[in-house]
């Protein structure tokens, strides 16, 4: 199917609306004899009307849901599901743990660990499938405690956001109106 001009989508609407004059409506009615492309897109456009037109109006809500909304369109929205009690109680049980992994790690507890490396061929796991030896793979404990640290100082900072300064800083701005 060739692609129409928006002008020939335009007659094809007014046609089907009821608006075309005479010589337009023979004139488009005489193409369309000839045009398969614009027969077909005629059907198409009939349909899309056909289910337009049925449907009326749009329909209206009720009145107490027009009420309810527009009663509450001052209201503050909800506050995050996170109470600040719950925060600040979060936030200490975490940064006691950074405390306590940050005091591990200088004392150097990760420091002597005896095997530093993995070996995947004395794993307890029967291998009669695997022909190739397994590779070793180093571990080093104090990338991975390290890791976990800033992995729970960013959760610190983000429960100190939540729990402290943003509620802070909300009664700040609702004491300046």
């Amino acid at each position: 199917m060739e692609r129409l001009t928006q002008k020939q989508d335009d007659l094809l609407i007014q046609y089907l609306d009821g608006t075309l004059t005479g010589s337009h409506k023979n004139e488009l009615e005489t193409l369309m004899i000839k045009d398969s492309s614009l027969k077909a897109r005629l059907e198409e456009l009939r349909v899309v009307h056909s289910v337009l037109t049925s449907k009326g109006k749009l329909e209206q809500p009720s009145r107490i849901f027009t009420d309810r909304v527009m009663n509450n369109l001052d209201h503050l929205p909800a506050q995050s599901t996170l109470s600040p009690r719950n925060g600040l109680l979060l936030l200490c049980g975490v940064v006691v743990a950074v405390g306590i992994m940050a005091l591990l790690l200088s004392v150097g507890v990760f420091d002597n660990i005896t095997n530093p490396i993995i070996a995947l061929d004395k794993l307890p796991v029967k291998n009669d499938f695997i022909k190739n030896p397994l590779p070793s793979i180093p571990f080093n404990a104090k990338w991975l405690i390290n890791g976990i640290l800033i992995a729970a100082m960013g959760l610190a900072f983000v429960l100190l956001d939540r729990t402290v300064l943003k509620p802070y800083f909300d009664r700040r701005s609702r004491m300046q109106f």
